[in-house]
């Protein structure tokens, strides 16, 4: 199924479809869900650009001006965006 331009093995919904969906799906004090779920593409997009351009900082970032800790905690954070984008792709 195509939708919204996007061809792929997946069915690929727009936010608005998926807002329908989860509120009709899901209990009435559900609905932040229902905007999570809504968000869900966009949220998945920003947060591998993030951890991309994160990743490409410390490539290029001097360890010993910006500290080892500094460097550590960053990819830390960096490491758990990356699981976080496997799961959401279903790696």
């Amino acid at each position: 199924m195509v939708r919204d331009g996007t061809v792929g093995l997946h069915t690929i919904w727009s936010s608005d479809e998926i807002l329908l969906i989860a509120r009709t799906c899901f209990a009435p004090s559900s609905e932040p869900n229902a905007y999570l779920i809504a968000a869900a593409p966009a949220l998945l997009d920003a947060l591998t650009k993030l951890a991309n351009e994160a990743q490409g900082f410390l490539a290029m970032a001097d360890r010993d001006i910006h500290g080892h800790t500094n460097f550590s905690v960053l990819q830390e954070r960096i490491d758990r965006a990356r699981q976080a984008i496997a799961q959401a792709e279903g790696r």
